[in-house]
């Protein structure tokens, strides 16, 4: 019996079509940054969680030092990580200001 370790074959048969569709109009909007559909995303998205906003980022880096810095956390503070190399380097820490401890 061949068990695959991980399949999305079953969910991305039901929305292929759906998603096929999306990616036209973002494609052909030429709207690859912003555009109405992010926009409509956020609105949807901060809607589905009862918060009056919700801003898409690029990646979880620019999310993690956005974090930062609406609390207000920066130099003179502390953030404790996990104690991973490749974390401690990729951390948006020093970007913000704060020192790092794992």
């Amino acid at each position: 019996m061949n068990i695959p370790f991980l399949s999305f074959s079953h969910m991305h048969g039901q929305i292929r079509e759906e998603m096929h569709q999306a990616f036209s109009e973002v494609y052909d909007s030429y709207w690859y940054v912003l555009g109405k559909q992010v926009g409509a995303f956020e609105t949807a998205y901060a809607g589905f969680n009862g918060v009056k906003h919700c801003v898409g980022l690029s990646n979880g880096l620019d999310a993690l030092h956005l974090s930062l810095k609406a609390l207000e956390i920066g130099e003179g503070d502390e953030v404790i990580v996990l104690p991973i190399p490749t974390l401690l380097q990729c951390s948006p820490s020093p970007l913000s200001g704060p020192s790092l401890c794992s």
